[in-house]
């Protein structure tokens, strides 16, 4: 059997991105800004492009048994993503990002790789408390 080319590859990615993501996501990056006395303050930044879509889904019971010194007791879903997309000043998502979707906020906790051709990016996220 022959090798997806990168075309098809694109192609596998766009229409799972346009199957799965069919939620407004907004994802935030915690700042530090100079307060001008020596110290700095902390605030959370928007980095996501506007219309940014994601998907949610549970996790199994097996990959939250794998995660859970990680997550411990949270309420933690996975988080879908279109493969390869950057947010702002072409920075991927990282560990501690904040997802605003749909009344929830989620904290990134791990990125799961694939184990054959990325299709999604996706991520373990938990629900933060309000």
């Amino acid at each position: 059997m022959l090798p997806i080319t990168a075309a098809e590859m694109a192609s596998i990615q766009s229409d799972l991105a346009v199957a799965v993501c069919n939620l407004v996501c907004t994802v935030q990056r915690k700042t530090k800004t100079p307060d001008g006395l020596g110290s700095s303050s902390e605030m959370w930044s928007t980095i996501s492009p506007n219309g940014f879509m994601a998907g949610m889904s549970q996790p199994t019971e097996q990959l939250l048994m794998n995660y859970g010194y990680r997550i411990e007791s949270l309420n933690s879903w996975l988080v879908k993503l279109p493969y390869g997309v950057l947010m702002a000043n072409n920075t991927p998502i990282q560990a501690q990002d904040r997802f605003i979707i749909g009344g929830y906020t989620l904290e990134t906790h791990v990125a799961l790789d694939p184990r054959s051709y990325p299709g999604l990016e996706i991520w373990l996220a938990a629900v933060l408390k309000p």
